[in-house]
């Protein structure tokens, strides 16, 4: 047994040597660095969101560890936190709860329809070979090198024309595309991986293309679709600018804590109260990287006909 061991340490060794150079100590180093100061800001946001507001007052300090641990600052965001809708939109105030409410239906359901958007096109862009495949890819690239704000003028004067800005609908109408991100193409080229005898096969046996395309292929990437769905669902998590455009009357967490930390008439005596929102709004997130972090990267393509 050992003589057939030590090839194995032997050759891992001589791997680890062979990929042991500058560059590779550098990015390493550089990397993390990176963690370690997250982490390092991380920790002291929840540190300063555990101050009690009455020591901080009288004795905080950005570096001062405090003498006692409080919750009354996550208790205070929930009424701290606010935005009073104008008029035109019912003039209303919406607390932090409800603002969290609102971030998980619009994270999830823009999630949700970008990815099976960009999934759906870049199959039948992929699969099906027809002439107007050139002009989609033409309007990826064009859509995807124009700034967002070459066509934000007309986007708003579009949904303000049909009625349908400041409402979910509207929403996520406009998160029906294909453009504006890498899902597309990384899509594409998983469907590409994929053997065309799957598709011709179960055509023999009756299936129309759309069954193909639903109980087929999306099952084989189902693995990259999960892996977008999360991702994209983070992004719009952490998404203020669309929410405060687009959806003033639903108002996110995160567009509520970037108009309350940019409030200044509040005073820096309500950091604390702040980073108790920031807590509060980093915790989805948080819960979805421990559950989902080994599926991350799973079963991202499936492709040739085992016999």
């Amino acid at each position: 047994m050992d003589g057939g061991i030590k090839p194995i340490k032997s050759g891992l060794n001589k791997k680890i040597k062979k990929n042991l150079n500058p560059y590779t100590v550098l990015i390493f180093t550089v990397l993390l660095t990176y963690c370690v100061f997250q982490i390092a800001l991380l920790a002291w946001g929840l540190i300063k969101s555990l101050h009690d507001p009455e020591d901080y007052l009288l004795r905080g300090t950005v570096s001062n560890w405090p003498d006692k641990f409080s919750f009354i600052n996550y208790i205070k965001a929930f009424s701290a936190i606010s935005i009073t809708l104008e008029r035109h939109l019912g003039g209303y105030t919406v607390y932090l709860a409800e603002m969290f409410l609102n971030s998980l239906f619009y994270s999830f359901g823009c999630a949700a329809v970008y990815t099976m958007t960009s999934c759906t096109m870049a199959y039948v862009v992929n699969k099906h070979k027809f002439k107007f495949n050139n002009v989609i890819n033409f309007i990826f690239w064009f859509t995807y090198m124009v700034p967002i704000m070459g066509t934000m003028g007309s986007t708003i004067q579009i949904t303000e024309t049909l009625g349908i800005r400041n409402t979910w609908i509207g929403m996520f109408i406009m998160k029906m595309t294909f453009t504006g991100g890498n899902a597309f193409l990384l899509f594409g080229a998983a469907f590409r991986s994929i053997d065309n005898g799957y598709k011709e096969a179960a055509i023999i046996d009756g299936s129309s293309d759309f069954q193909v395309m639903v109980k087929i292929m999306f099952p084989l990437i189902k693995g990259l679709i999960f892996t977008f769905f999360i991702l994209g669902f983070i992004g719009y998590w952490n998404d203020y600018y669309t929410p405060m455009i687009y959806l003033q009357k639903n108002p996110t967490a995160a567009y509520g804590l970037f108009k309350f930390n940019n409030n200044q008439s509040q005073g820096t005596n309500f950091l604390t109260y702040k980073l108790a929102g920031f807590m509060i709004l980093m915790i989805p997130t948080f819960v979805i990287f421990l559950f989902a972090k080994d599926r991350f990267m799973g079963d991202l393509t499936a492709g040739g006909i085992k016999g």
